[in-house]
């Protein structure tokens, strides 16, 4: 028998685990966005200030992370270097 507190405790985990991924994926794209040149318009700078978006000062290079795809082949985050990505980890229990 399921009850209200053991539900309430697997939501909790699902939200925790949600949580965690989306800060993973927004680490990553941080990481792979090439910091704006100096030719980048004020009003860039002025939406990234206003987003609370952080720009390196110099290019970091994102961890390396390889994953299977549906078909089981390898995708290597580095074949995306130079495009912004969002990793999304999703699971169940």
């Amino acid at each position: 028998m399921v009850t209200c507190v053991s539900m309430l405790r697997a939501h909790r985990r699902l939200l925790i685990v949600r949580g965690i991924g989306l800060l993973i994926a927004s680490l990553a794209v941080v990481l792979l966005v090439p910091a704006p040149s100096p030719a980048v318009g004020e009003d860039l700078r002025t939406l990234l200030r206003e987003l609370a978006i952080q720009v390196p000062s110099r290019e970091v290079s994102a961890p390396s992370l390889s994953l299977p795809d549906t078909n089981g082949a390898a995708v290597r985050l580095a074949d995306y270097k130079g495009r912004a990505v969002m990793i999304y980890f999703w699971t169940t229990y």
